[in-house]
């Protein structure tokens, strides 16, 4: 191994060059440690061997003290062990990793959430981010650009080996979190409409400060607009539609009303629904004719089956 003989002053200006090249200098080590160490024991000696390794390379004895070294010297060796570390880290992520990653996507976690929780979890990663080893934000900014391709919709998605397991973990969030109580609109009314009991309960009562009477009130009033607001199912925007696809839609409704045991489609209901409206208006209105200049074409045009079809 090349050994650069560089003196603690030195040191302090080593240039990103030369910390590279010494980097990159670690070579067959981990697969030899490989061969004797597995798991939380081999992380532990790669860190050590690449600590001692980048010790030597800055001139120290095979025996050297990190307590006895000064801060510069302590700091040059940890961005040594640290960079090492990096260049190693793909050896070190594994498809339980991946697949941990994978399952965090589907629950709508970033990245770099699913990085953090996979620091938390697993203990190789905990260890390599240690101050003495890769350090925390080093790590976890690896892992983000390393890991970011496991969801639907990267350029990387591996669907083939990782679809089936982000759908099912998807489907299986998504039941917990209906799960979770007072989550659905219903639960939601309930809550709310015992709550309003109660402070009804409480106006009925006298004994009961300006203040008191001002702060229920307005508890009172929050609480049923709260109240309405999911009770009341949102209400869907009348369709808008040009004199051509008014005239295509009630030609497919016609001819759908003549044929046996045929139904129209929902959209077609809805659209009719809402041009029926428009026409009542416009015969209320002074002036019919003003239905024609205030149509708007609709998004898409409606298909039915056979549309599709054909």
């Amino acid at each position: 191994m090349q050994t650069y003989n560089l003196q603690p002053p030195v040191q302090d200006d080593l240039s990103d060059e030369v910390l590279t090249e010494i980097i990159i200098g670690y070579g067959p080590n981990l697969k030899e440690l490989s061969a004797m160490f597995s798991g939380r024991e081999l992380i532990e000696e790669v860190i050590k061997n690449s600590q001692n390794y980048a010790a030597r390379a800055l001139g120290h004895s095979f025996d050297f003290n990190m307590s006895e070294a000064n801060s510069h010297t302590i700091e040059t060796i940890r961005r040594i062990t640290s960079g090492i570390l990096q260049r190693l880290l793909p050896s070190f992520i594994s498809d339980h990793n991946r697949e941990f990653i994978v399952r965090c996507h589907a629950h709508g976690l970033s990245t770099s959430m699913a990085v953090s929780e996979l620091i938390n979890e697993d203990d190789i990663m905990a260890q390599l981010a240690e101050p003495d080893a890769v350090g925390f934000k080093e790590l976890k900014s690896e892992l983000v650009s390393r890991l970011a391709y496991l969801k639907p919709g990267a350029v990387r998605w591996p669907e083939k080996k990782y679809g089936t397991i982000w759908r099912e973990e998807r489907e299986h969030h998504k039941a917990t979190a209906r799960d979770i109580p007072f989550t659905s609109p219903t639960e939601q009314a309930l809550l709310l409409s015992k709550h309003v009991t109660r402070v009804d309960d409480m106006l009925d009562q006298n004994e009961h400060s300006a203040t008191d009477w001002q702060l229920l009130t307005n508890s009172l009033i929050k609480t049923l607009d709260s109240l309405q607001k999911v009770s009341t199912p949102e209400q869907q925007m009348p369709t808008n539609l040009s004199g051509a696809q008014l005239i295509g839609v009630l030609e497919r409704l016609t001819l759908t009303s003549n044929a046996p045991g045929q139904l129209a489609s929902s959209a077609d209901t809805d659209a009719l629904i809402a041009v029926l409206e428009r026409l009542t208006l416009a015969l209320k209105s002074p002036a019919p004719k003003a239905i024609a200049s205030k149509v708007k074409a609709i998004p898409a045009a409606i298909t039915t089956d056979d549309d599709s079809s054909s």
